[in-house]
C-alpha cells in the first residue's frame, strides 16, 4: 500500500494515528514496545521517529511504502483545507453574533427587569 507524505516528513505516531492503527497519540507510547514497526527492516519503538518518502514500513501486517503526493492528491487536500478553514470562520462569526444577542439580552432597562423580593 502507497502512503502519500504531504510535508517534509510525518511522525511515525501521527503515522499510525492516521492510519487507524491507534486512536490518539498517546497511545503510540503504549503500542509500539508492544508492536514494533520495521522501518526499512530495522525494529523501530520511537514514536517520534521521522518517516521520510520512500521509506518502507511494516506494521503488523499491513506492508506500507511512503511517497510523495500527486499534483491531484495535492490539488484535493488544498480544498481540503481551504473548506475546513471556511467553516471555522463561518462557525467563529455566528459564534461571535449569538454571544452579542446574549450579551444584549442581559444588559436590559430597569424598568423592564422583573421585581427583587427580599430574603430571594
Amino acid at each position: 500500500m502507497d502512503y502519500p507524505i504531504y510535508d517534509d516528513y510525518i511522525k511515525l505516531g501521527d503515522l499510525l494515528k492516521n492510519l487507524d492503527v491507534i486512536s490518539s497519540g498517546g497511545q503510540a507510547k503504549y503500542y509500539l514496545p508492544e508492536h514494533p514497526v520495521v522501518i526499512d527492516g530495522e525494529a523501530e519503538i520511537r514514536r517520534g521517529r521521522k518517516i521520510y518518502p520512500g521509506m518502507t514500513l511494516k506494521i503488523e501486517t499491513l506492508l506500507l511504502t511512503t511517497r510523495q503526493p500527486t499534483d491531484e492528491e495535492l490539488m484535493k487536500r488544498s480544498a481540503e483545507i481551504q473548506e475546513k478553514q471556511r467553516v471555522k470562520a463561518m462557525v467563529k462569526q455566528m459564534n461571535t453574533k449569538n454571544f452579542s444577542a446574549k450579551k444584549n439580552k442581559k444588559t436590559r432597562n430597569k424598568s423592564e427587569q422583573s421585581p427583587r423580593f427580599p430574603g430571594r
